[in-house]
């Protein structure tokens, strides 16, 4: 799969050092489910509560059913409550329309919808890993992910990565609504204690060719 490194620098590398600092504030903000954390060029914030868009700011908290928006070459990288992080790349329209969190327990539920664009997600890196299911909306599936990593591609990219890719190849599939999930699994190149992981898939209807490993 086509990789797409994020890479913040300046203010946002040092957004991202002081994590454990920035996060605890928010437990107390109603509807909060993270911060912006790094931002690379143009993203816009549309919020839920004002319907109103707007630059994304660094560390601004961001709020269940915002939606996030990025242009060409630009990213956005979002620290969730349980210091799990997704980052959005360039062209993209993404939403957290769930995110249930209990600090007492570690235990969460997230989901993620994801319109156009590429993603990754990364679990918390905290002690006890926070445990829970994470689900991604794509325009032709719902994708239940159990594991620490998992990137995607929604839209014409997606296709263009799957034809290179010898397990999947050319599948049907509509440009706008192509959907490609990756897991990302322990090797000899794992990051930090990835563990194993799985992938459900609920189709949304529609036969588009698609190939569970």
């Amino acid at each position: 799969m086509k990789r797409w490194p994020f890479r913040p620098a300046g203010r946002a590398a040092a957004a991202l050092a002081c994590t454990s600092l920035v996060a605890s504030p928010l437990l107390a903000q109603a509807n909060s489910v993270g911060i912006e954390a790094a931002i690379r060029n143009k993203v816009e914030i549309r919020a839920a509560a004002t319907k109103k868009v707007k630059p994304a700011v660094l560390h601004d908290r961001v709020f269940l059913g915002d939606q996030a928006q990025t242009d060409k070459a630009s990213q956005l990288q979002i620290l969730l409550l349980d210091l799990s992080t997704f980052t959005v790349g360039a062209s993209a329209r993404v939403t957290i329309d769930r995110f249930v969190y209990d600090p007492a327990t570690n235990r969460r539920d997230v989901g993620i919808s994801v319109a156009r664009g590429a993603f990754r997600f990364m679990s918390g890196r905290s002690v006890g890993k926070p445990t829970g299911p994470v689900s991604v909306h794509t325009p032709v599936a719902t994708i239940g992910i159990r594991g620490t990593i998992f990137e995607g591609v929604v839209g014409e990219e997606a296709e263009k990565i799957a034809e290179r890719e010898p397990a999947v190849g050319k599948v049907k599939s509509d440009s706008d609504e192509a959907s490609l999930i990756v897991l990302r699994g322990p090797g000899t190149r794992t990051q930090g204690d990835t563990i194993p992981g799985a992938i459900e898939q609920d189709y949304a209807g529609k036969d588009y060719g698609a190939r569970t490993p």
